[in-house]
């Protein structure tokens, strides 16, 4: 590196102050806002040199999301003006971690101040300091290393303790006021001070853990319950007053929730049956025989409201249990869409118009 180029650069004028004085306005901004605008700021510092100029030249910076400004979609006022302002140079943004700029980092540094060692400052008043505390055991330390050298498995950068010393280190660093002990210091007060905290404060509630575990048991066993029936419920079965609020709280304790239950269609013991035996003689199907089949299947949108049903009982790990289903046979009015697909692509979608019947449905399958 040539020391005359870098003293050159080093005497021109910092730009961090261009920047630190336009921002003082932008202290509140985010911090994507704030990286643009040291950008702006750094432009128009120099702009008689960019502006103009026949060569693209490079910004860097470490804010990744600054490499799509000039393809940005959604920009505030602010940022729209200094995108317009852009327009103006022929410049682009690449992104590069701070750690590595290294020569940037580099001739930010005061040389001046190298040679200069640091003076520990204290950060209590010198009036109230009477006489420092000096422990030697850092000076028995090295002197017992002397004699006996450094284990293998030590570290260089780490400072080794004797085993001889390790008693008195511990018992430093354990008495030390900046260790803390606060939990026993307060212990200690409160016995020396002979306050205590009195049990059984604050409003006891109306169902201790007993009564949650029957209450839980009972809206696992009646999960379609509404939070009326099982107050109804809870006030003959625990013989208290209990209110519709009381008992929903008392659910949430339990960590039970209301949710809208999921909705499986009712398969009977026959429908149960031809499907098991559809799917095992199938089973020795081979690739090229499952190509030649042609799959359908029909979804609907409900026009009206649909069937919403009663909500369920359960935690949020039982939304796949059977018992936390709703069994629905009678569909609401909807519109109903058919529609297949097979190894060769998928085909279009069919609006059915009126009833479905057996005839109608083997038709539009042909």
């Amino acid at each position: 590196m040539d020391l005359k180029k870098v003293t050159v650069v080093m005497d021109w004028p910092e730009l961090t102050t261009v920047k630190r004085g336009q921002l003082l306005l932008y202290s509140n901004k985010a911090s994507p806002s704030r990286e643009l605008l040291s950008i702006k700021a750094v432009l128009e510092e120099w702009r008689h040199w960019l502006e103009g100029a026949r060569h693209l030249f490079l910004v860097l910076t470490d804010h990744r999301n600054l490499e799509y400004l000039h393809n940005a979609k959604r920009l505030n006022p602010c940022q729209a003006l200094w995108v317009l302002f852009f327009t103006r140079f022929q410049f682009s943004v690449i992104y590069h971690l701070g750690t590595k700029n290294s020569n940037a980092d580099a001739l930010s540094w005061r040389h001046d101040l190298a040679s200069t060692p640091a003076q520990p400052e204290s950060i209590l008043s010198p009036s109230i300091v009477l006489a420092p505390i000096r422990w030697n055991l850092e000076e028995e330390m090295q002197q017992a290393l002397v004699n006996k050298p450094l284990p293998p498995t030590c570290l260089a950068i780490k400072l080794y303790v004797p085993s001889a010393l390790r008693p008195r280190v511990l018992q430093w660093v354990h008495e030390a006021p900046s260790s803390g002990h606060h939990v026993h210091n307060i212990i200690q007060s409160f016995r020396e001070s002979g306050i205590s905290v009195r049990k059984g404060q604050g409003r006891k509630t109306i169902l201790d853990a007993r009564d949650l575990r029957a209450l839980r048991r009972h809206c696992i066993t009646y999960r379609n319950a509404t939070v009326m029936e099982i107050t109804t419920w809870a006030q003959e079965y625990f013989q208290k007053t209990l209110s519709v609020n009381t008992i929903h709280r008392a659910i949430r304790r339990c960590r039970l929730i209301l949710y809208r239950s999921k909705k499986k269609p009712y398969l009977n013991m026959i429908q149960k049956r031809r499907r098991f035996l559809w799917a095992k003689a199938h089973l020795k199907w081979t690739v090229a025989k499952w190509k030649t089949v042609l799959w359908s299947d029909e979804s609907k949108f409900e026009v009206l409201f649909g069937k919403l049903g009663r909500h369920v009982i359960r935690t949020k790990e039982d939304k796949d249990s059977p018992s936390c289903y709703q069994r629905s046979v009678q569909k609401p009015a909807s519109l109903m869409v058919w529609g297949c697909m097979s190894a060769c692509g998928m085909g279009s979608l069919h609006i059915w118009k009126g009833t479905i019947n057996a005839e109608r449905t083997g038709g539009e399958e042909e």
